[in-house]
């Protein structure tokens, strides 16, 4: 009987709490439903609502408009009519896209997702590179970005350069990309090395300069400079000569004269170049037929030669036939015949 009463009243109990459940689960079921409502709208770019900008973290959605337009592009390098330009949209969404534009055209469009993307542009000449350069853009939902991407121009071997020269060394990749090479006196890189046109004119009834004339002294000065030998040593070695001598331009005609040069255009940073970066000057353009080069004299390099520093620097000549190249010599820096040609780096 007892037991009998306890299962009635649980009967009642439930009974009793039943409505209040009802109404528990409909006011859940009506939060539910304004929430999704909320949601649907922050999606809905036509409700009013601001949508969510492209961040460039690969996050965001949509998409935007990367105007491009060539003939703008640069204040270094003129737009070239002739090239072709390779375009490549890299996103930091690891996504990428490429693009040819022909020879003549100028303006361009992509629609591209929203983010952070990189744009790479190479213009070529045949197979050649001629000028390339990069910029970085993010991409907002349904804006249109217009790139202004600063070009360099890339030179070859040949080429006139800058400084109205003849460029002569420029070590790349594979790809064809400067990759640079270290200058000793400032530690900078620098990606080219350009000769001046033409050799320092010798005066009438000489056949050319001294190095160091201090050593025909009486009684003979020897200095001994400490110069480098490589790529990229000649402008610091010119600097040790020109330091040397009080009066540089009596004692130490070679690098004086190169320090002194001034191209046609106004470029004054010119130095006598290291042995190596005279022998590569010379092995690079006189078998190209450019340069004008003196086959009867010998040039000055900067460089000092390793045996015996005190009196004797390093020289390139060529040799009679059938010898192929030019190569390295030595002599008296007080030797008044060597022949000056002006190099700078950049």
């Amino acid at each position: 009987m007892d037991r009998f009463k306890k299962v009635s009243k649980i009967k009642m109990q439930i009974k009793e709490r039943w409505p209040m459940k009802t109404a528990i689960n409909a006011a859940i079921v009506s939060f539910m439903v304004f929430v999704s409502f909320i949601l649907a709208s922050c999606d809905s770019p036509g409700s009013g609502m601001k949508t969510s900008p492209g961040s460039g973290n690969g996050n965001s959605s949509g998409t935007g408009t990367i105007t491009l337009n060539l003939s703008g592009n640069s204040s270094r390098v003129a737009y070239n009519p002739k090239c072709e330009h390779q375009i490549t949209l890299e996103s930091f969404k690891e996504d990428t896209h490429h693009h040819t534009l022909s020879p003549g055209v100028t303006t361009a469009n992509f629609t591209v997702a929203t983010g952070l993307w990189k744009i790479t542009i190479k213009a070529q000449i045949g197979a050649s590179l001629y000028a390339m350069g990069s910029e970085n853009v993010d991409v907002k939902t349904g804006q249109k970005n217009s790139v202004r991407v600063d070009m360099t121009r890339v030179y070859n071997i040949g080429e006139k350069g800058p400084g109205d020269g003849i460029i002569f060394y420029s070590p790349k990749d594979k790809n064809g990309i400067p990759k640079g090479f270290t200058i000793t006196d400032t530690g900078e890189t620098c990606y080219y090395l350009e000769a001046a046109p033409s050799d320092i004119p010798v005066p009438f009834g000489v056949f050319g300069f001294a190095w160091d004339i201090r050593g025909n002294n009486i009684p003979p000065i020897f200095i001994k400079i400490g110069t480098g030998t490589g790529i990229g040593a000649g402008r610091n070695n010119t600097k040790k000569i020109l330091n040397s001598s009080l009066i540089p331009s009596v004692d130490v005609p070679a690098a004086y004269l190169c320090d002194n040069y001034i191209s046609t255009n106004g470029k004054d940073d010119w130095f006598l170049p290291s042995s190596d970066e005279l022998l590569m000057m010379l092995n690079n353009l006189h078998p190209l037929g450019l340069g004008g080069f003196n086959t009867s004299q010998p040039y000055w390099s900067s460089t000092e030669n390793s045996t015996t520093p005190n009196a004797i620097v390093n020289t390139v000549d060529l040799p009679p036939s059938p010898f192929p190249s030019w190569s390295i010599g030595s002599v008296n820096k007080w030797w008044p015949r060597g022949q000056v040609r002006p190099i700078r780096a950049f």
